[in-house]
Order: C-alpha cells, then sequence, then structure tokens
C-alpha cells in the first residue's frame, strides 16, 4: 500500500469508497463530493498490486479556509480496511503537506453526538485519537437535527520567530524606472542625489543574509522602509495575497525608487 496525491482523475474510485460507506456518506453527501473531487486537493492510499476496480482503498481531501488553516473536507477508507491504520496515514500525509504549504492548524467538521447517529461516534472517536479538539458546535448545520461539530489541531507549521526565519535580500534592479508591483516603497524626498547613483553603492547581483539582525552594508533607509513587510513575512504573511507568485518571496523598492531588491524568508524547522 503506498499514500500518494490525488488527481481529479482518481475522483471515480474514490467516490466507489465514498459509496461502500452508505452510513457515512448520504446522496446529498456524495453530490458535493463530486463536486469537490474536481477541485479539492488531498491523498488516495492504493493497493500497489496493480491498477483498476479496487485499486484505491481510501482518500483525504481538504480546502484552504485562510492564509493559516485548511478543512479537511473528506476522508473515507474501504469498510474492510477500517480500524488498520489507514486513515492515520493519510492523514499524515494531509498534515505533512500542509505544513509545507504554511498552513498551522487544520479543521474538520463532522456530525455532532446531538445528532445521534451511532456511525459517527466512531468517527469522533478517530478525530479524538489523532490529535483533534472540540472547537464549536453549529446548530442545524446540515439540516434540523442535524448539528455540526467543528474540530482542529495545529499542523506542527511554525510561522515564524526567533531564528525560525532567515531572510535572504537581493538587489535585482539599480537606477532603472520601477516596475508595478514592487511592494511596500517611501517617500523619495531627503533619500538618494537625483543623479541615479545609489548612495549606499548598491550593484545588481549582491545579496544580504540576515535574521534578527540589521544586516551589514544594507542601506539603513531601505532596511527601515522594509521592516514591515520582513515583520509580515516573519509572522507568516502569505505573500501571494500581495500579488507575488511565491509565499515567502516578495519584490521591494526602495524609498529612493531607485534600487529594486527581492526578499526571500527561508523558514528553517526548529
Amino acid at each position: 500500500m503506498r499514500v500518494r496525491p490525488s488527481t481529479p482523475a482518481d475522483a471515480p474510485a474514490m467516490l466507489d469508497v465514498a459509496r461502500a460507506l452508505p452510513q457515512w456518506f448520504n446522496a446529498g453527501g456524495l453530490e458535493e463530493m463530486v463536486r469537490d473531487f474536481q477541485t479539492h486537493q488531498g491523498f488516495v492510499a492504493e493497493d500497489e498490486r496493480g491498477a483498476g476496480e479496487g485499486a484505491v482503498l481510501g482518500f483525504v481531501t481538504y480546502r484552504p479556509l485562510s492564509p493559516e488553516a485548511a478543512l479537511l473536507s473528506w476522508i473515507g477508507v474501504r469498510p474492510e480496511l477500517r480500524g488498520q491504520g489507514l486513515g492515520r496515514k493519510l492523514l499524515a500525509a494531509l498534515e505533512e503537506a500542509l505544513v509545507a504549504q504554511g498552513f498551522a492548524r487544520l479543521e474538520v467538521e463532522t456530525l455532532a453526538e446531538t445528532a445521534d447517529h451511532p456511525p459517527y461516534d466512531q468517527t469522533r472517536r478517530f478525530y479524538l485519537a489523532v490529535g483533534f479538539r472540540p472547537r464549536r458546535l453549529v446548530y442545524e448545520r446540515w439540516g434540523p437535527g442535524q448539528d455540526a461539530l467543528v474540530l482542529g489541531k495545529e499542523t506542527g507549521y511554525r510561522s515564524g520567530g526567533g531564528e525560525d526565519v532567515r531572510f535572504v535580500v537581493r538587489v535585482v534592479r539599480v537606477g532603472e524606472a520601477p516596475e508595478a508591483g514592487d511592494g511596500i516603497t517611501g517617500s523619495s524626498a531627503g533619500a538618494c542625489p537625483t543623479d541615479k547613483l545609489c548612495r549606499a553603492a548598491h550593484k545588481v547581483g549582491q545579496t544580504f543574509e540576515f535574521d534578527w539582525r540589521t544586516p551589514e552594508g544594507l542601506c539603513g533607509e531601505a532596511y527601515a522602509a522594509m521592516y514591515p513587510l520582513l515583520f509580515a513575512m516573519r509572522v507568516g504573511g502569505d505573500m501571494r495575497q500581495l500579488g507575488s507568485p511565491e509565499r515567502d518571496v516578495r519584490r521591494f523598492t526602495c524609498p529612493s525608487r531607485m534600487v529594486r531588491f527581492e526578499v526571500h524568508a527561508v523558514r528553517v524547522k526548529a
């Protein structure tokens, strides 16, 4: 048995697993799965002995809730394999992926005890056994008498602080017109002279690596203006929300608009 990332092509086999669990997934749930399996990321456990019908033994899927949290949307294991640790292996793969993507928290909704549906007693026990803890109750989440229990757990992702984040700042432009989307910029008054020369003599390709300490050789005015960006990255801010293609990378133009830097936050596991 191996666990691998799921693809939309796995949806039929994942639905076959869900259909084998009618005590947990009704017709309405299966309809939601058909839609969600096309867009939600996740993992499948499959029998390595061969492909074909029955090769998928279980699945788990998720979607982002916020830059810090993800929702476990669906999980299921073939009935004859329940209780053999397959769900734990799927969840472990999911949590590893969430840490790599910078998600600090995982949540899940399940049928609450108030709904009095015995199969979900097993589901709630499973979530508690793997580290989830109750967070809140949502009344009539799925209709009258169908309350939802929301549980959550930490993934182990560290979003910054101390020496767990280092910065690599590289000069990528000097003396040319600034480009759109340069990031946080300050006023040009009193900064570099107007002869297109950088007062700190920065040159393209120059690189600075640092943690909490002010990097030697980096223009003080640029560093001061850059600091709110550095702090946001240190505490786990997602630069994709500002238009950057990557979570931990952002371009920044100094207050004089003379020098453009590329800032990388490098996250180091404690």
